[in-house]
């Protein structure tokens, strides 16, 4: 069992490459505006306020229809930049739903590496195992293996402060930017739990999903000196 640090770093990677992709052309170079400017709903839309007017026996100027064209086309705009607003939120989402999947991969790779370390999360918190459990299994290094992921799973399930708490100790180091990922989970609680309409800023998207990346990486460096130590230990005298 291993901690899968490329594939969280590759898929942290893909889907802001996707959101640049959507987001840049929307934003920088305002295409939102172009396509409605150059659509052909709204070419029918003014076309058909010219009869309808002029059905009611008004007067209607290409100033008139100019204006209404464009009263359609910042309406669209406006709605179409709603869903950017809802896309970054969602963006805060992703990013913390593969923290969450990254840590647990992570953790149960490290209990796996060392399963005395899951003894406060194996059982009744106690270390215990159940016989019934223990028979299920062929051999001991698939049952490590089952007792790895439910003890991650537990790990995992704490609040997030007492989550990374528990990391700092587990791997005894401190974790970087703890405090800025806390605010992260809970900005994605918000959203998620709350409904929360909170504003994103794109550099808030990109920062949060650099805080991530600095994570996996930290932890891989912290799971390759794990597995050389485990290596070393088990090396003959």
């Amino acid at each position: 069992m291993k901690f899968k640090h490329q594939q969280w770093s590759e898929e942290l990677q893909e889907v802001l490459d996707g959101y640049i992709a959507i987001h840049d052309p929307i934003i920088c170079s305002d295409a939102l505006r172009t396509h409605y400017e150059n659509s052909r709903l709204i070419e029918i839309a003014g076309l058909g306020y010219r009869v309808q007017e002029e059905e009611k026996g008004r007067s209607v100027s290409e100033e008139d229809v100019s204006k209404f064209r464009q009263e359609w086309i910042e309406e669209f705009v406006s709605q179409g930049l709603v869903g950017v607003m809802t896309y970054r939120r969602q963006m805060i989402v992703i990013s913390v739903t593969l923290l969450e999947a990254m840590l647990k991969n992570f953790v149960s790779s490290y209990f796996y590496e060392k399963p005395e370390s899951m003894y406060p999360f194996v059982g009744d918190c106690s270390g215990s195992v159940s016989f019934k459990d223990v028979l299920k299994y062929e051999t001991k290094s698939e049952y490590v293996s089952h007792l790895s992921e439910s003890a991650a799973q537990k790990f995992i399930s704490q609040k997030w402060s007492v989550l990374f708490k528990s990391l700092n100790k587990l791997i005894k180091s401190e974790i970087p930017n703890k405090e800025n990922l806390i605010e992260i989970a809970k900005l994605r609680n918000d959203i998620i739990h709350e409904g929360a309409k909170i504003e994103i800023s794109n550099e808030y998207v990109f920062s949060s999903f650099d805080i991530v990346r600095e994570l996996i990486e930290f932890l891989a460096k912290k799971s390759n000196k794990s597995s050389q130590g485990t290596q070393q230990s088990c090396a003959p005298a």
